[in-house]
C-alpha cells in the first residue's frame, strides 16, 4: 500500500512539473509572438478577410488599465494594441485579439464615444468565436507555434 501511495505522489509531482513547464513555454511563446499574423488568421477564419487596414502590436497599456485597445483613425485605419503583462499566454492573447477584432468589425465611423461599444452588435460579433472555437483555436495555436518556433 505504501509503495502505491509513493508512486501516486511521484506521478502527481511529475504531472505538476510538466504542467508548469507547459505554462511557462506558453507564456514565453506569447511574449515573443508577432501579433500581426495571428490577427490575420483571425480575420480570415472569422471575418472572411473583411477587416482591412488593421495594424496589431504589443504595447504597455498600464495607464489604460486594459488588456487591449483599438484605436480608430481617419480614412478607416485601425491600430490594435495588446498589453503584454495582462496577456501572458497565447490563449489570453488570442482572446484579446478576438475582442479587439470585434471592435474593428462593429466600428461605426462618426458615432459618438457615448455609444455602447460592448452592446448587442458587439456581443453578436463575439458569438462567432464560441460558435467556431474548435476550428479557430487549433489554427491560431499553429500560428503562434510557427512564429515563435521559426517553422
Amino acid at each position: 500500500m505504501r509503495a502505491q501511495t509513493t508512486r501516486l505522489v511521484l506521478a502527481l509531482a511529475v504531472a505538476a512539473v510538466a504542467a508548469s513547464a507547459a505554462f511557462a513555454d506558453d507564456r514565453q511563446a506569447s511574449a515573443d509572438q508577432d501579433l500581426q499574423p495571428a490577427f490575420e488568421q483571425i480575420n480570415q477564419a472569422y471575418f472572411g478577410g473583411e477587416l482591412k487596414n488593421v495594424e496589431v502590436r504589443w504595447a504597455n497599456l498600464k495607464t489604460e488599465d486594459a488588456r487591449g485597445v483599438t484605436r480608430f483613425y481617419d480614412k478607416g485605419s485601425f491600430l490594435i494594441e495588446l498589453d503584454r503583462k495582462t496577456n501572458p499566454t497565447s490563449r489570453q492573447s488570442v482572446e484579446a485579439l478576438n475582442h479587439e477584432a470585434c471592435h474593428v468589425a462593429t466600428h461605426l465611423p462618426g458615432v459618438s464615444q457615448a455609444f455602447d461599444v460592448h452592446g448587442p452588435v458587439f456581443k453578436d460579433c463575439m458569438r462567432r468565436f464560441s460558435n467556431k472555437k474548435s476550428t479557430g483555436g487549433s489554427v491560431l495555436s499553429a500560428v503562434f507555434h510557427r512564429s515563435t518556433h521559426g517553422q
